[in-house]
């Protein structure tokens, strides 16, 4: 094996470095091996980001204009263009000095993805309705690697961070500003009218930053009914008409007992799919806080023989900082998907009753068009029950098998005597 893989050292903590000030003797702390990303973790969203980089090109290709002419989309590209500069000065700088494998693969794959973002940047501006996702995602991963990575440096006094990482850093940082910004105000006119679902970036969405806009013009003036933002266009009242009519329409016959129920599962099948991962993202962070305080509890009674005491604190910072922000934006991202749900649930039923109701030549039936509120909210509740019901199964089962770990699996024979019974 390499002497490079054996070195006893975290090999992308010292990226930012200047490569004549790269030691192997450096982190040997411990802790910064637990701490820093390693360059796998680096590599990681470049190769997302370059795989699913053919998909967006054809993707865009298909696509018309949506934007009037601005100059927002010439500042990002050559903003881009700066920065696959830049990762080419870094590559070749690699090159020359002779680095590490690992410096040098970072590098080739960071110049890589820079060579194509300036044109997928310049084609999603103009022809799609809402920012480069994908890429805000990769740009602020990298930002948040590369400003832990100086923060570490810079308080061990290890190195000096070369200018061409600050450069490229501050780059990065533009890059993002300009990408993270909303487009609704340059949409051409058939896209104007589109909801902030659609046109808003994950970002926007996941921290509620688009409500800033309602909040400013609700300050100056009285909101009318055409103020309020509209629906996404799938969840539009005809659409999910249509979806229902089609599902009840091809159900198998002679009738089953539930089958309003099976065809209602089926037109709103895709919309309760979203809300999985939000919830199980939510609940593993929700078992990472009883390791959070297993590590307080350690950080407090082991003594400090090697002096990290504030590197260990910080990074115990960052941990909880990691699992309360992650679990506030997951937990609004699994409501709204659950609110798609329910607006999907009782669009359907609705558009499904008052169809039949109009086409049906029994007057005595329509006497119950009254309890359609009614039935509507008991299967909106039922909705959002399922989704409680087999998220506590998985965390029932999860609590158990940790119970299990730290007491042994003794432990678990008293729930097990309760659920017997």
């Amino acid at each position: 094996m390499d002497d490079w893989m054996t070195a006893d050292y975290v090999v992308g903590e010292q990226r930012l470095c200047l490569p004549s000030q790269r030691a192997p003797s450096f982190v040997a702390i411990g802790f910064l091996r637990e701490l820093s990303f390693d360059i796998f973790i680096a590599i990681v969203p470049t190769f997302i980001f370059l795989l699913c980089a053919p998909f967006n090109f054809l993707r865009l290709r298909k696509q018309p204009i949506k934007v009037v002419p601005n100059y927002r989309g010439i500042c990002k590209l050559l903003i881009a263009v700066v920065l696959a500069l830049l990762d080419l000065a870094s590559l070749v700088f690699e090159i020359k000095t002779g680095s590490h494998p690992p410096y040098l693969y970072s590098a080739a794959g960071s110049f890589a993805a820079g060579l194509i973002i300036p044109y997928l940047s310049f084609s999603n501006h103009s022809r799609s309705q809402r920012p480069f996702n994908l890429l805000n995602g990769v740009l602020i991963l990298s930002i948040s690697r590369d400003l832990l990575q100086v923060f570490l440096l810079r308080y061990i006094g290890q190195c000096r961070i070369s200018v061409l990482s600050e450069a490229t850093i501050i780059a990065k940082t533009v890059l993002l500003i300009l990408e993270l910004q909303s487009k609704r105000s340059i949409l051409r006119e058939p896209w104007q009218g589109l909801s902030f679902e659609e046109t808003e970036s994950s970002f926007s969405q996941s921290f509620f930053w688009w409500v800033n806009s309602l909040l400013r013009r609700g300050r100056y003036e009285l909101f009318e009914i055409e103020d309020l933002p509209q629906l996404p266009r799938d969840l539009s009242s005809q659409l999910l008409r249509e979806k229902m009519k089609h599902y009840w329409e091809i159900r198998p016959k002679p009738e089953r007992r539930y089958e309003l129920a099976f065809a209602l599962v089926k037109c709103t099948f895709w919309e309760n799919i979203r809300v999985v991962p939000f919830m199980l993202a939510a609940m593993g962070l929700q078992y990472m806080q009883p390791v959070l305080i297993s590590l307080l509890i350690r950080f407090v009674n082991t003594p400090d023989p090697d002096g990290q005491r504030e590197l260990r604190g910080f990074g115990l910072i960052l941990l909880t900082l990691k699992i309360y922000l992650g679990l506030a934006v997951l937990k609004g991202r699994r409501d709204t998907a659950q609110r798609r749900v329910t607006i999907v649930s009782k669009g359907s039923l609705m558009s499904l009753i008052h169809h039949k109701s109009l086409i049906s030549s029994n007057d005595s039936n329509h006497s119950a068009i009254t309890l359609i509120g009614n039935d509507v909210e008991d299967v909106q509740r039922a909705m959002q029950w399922f989704h409680v019901i087999w998220s506590s199964i998985i965390s029932f089962g999860v609590g158990l098998y940790l119970l299990s770990l730290q007491l042994g699996w003794a432990s678990i024979v008293p729930v097990i005597l309760v659920v017997s019974e």
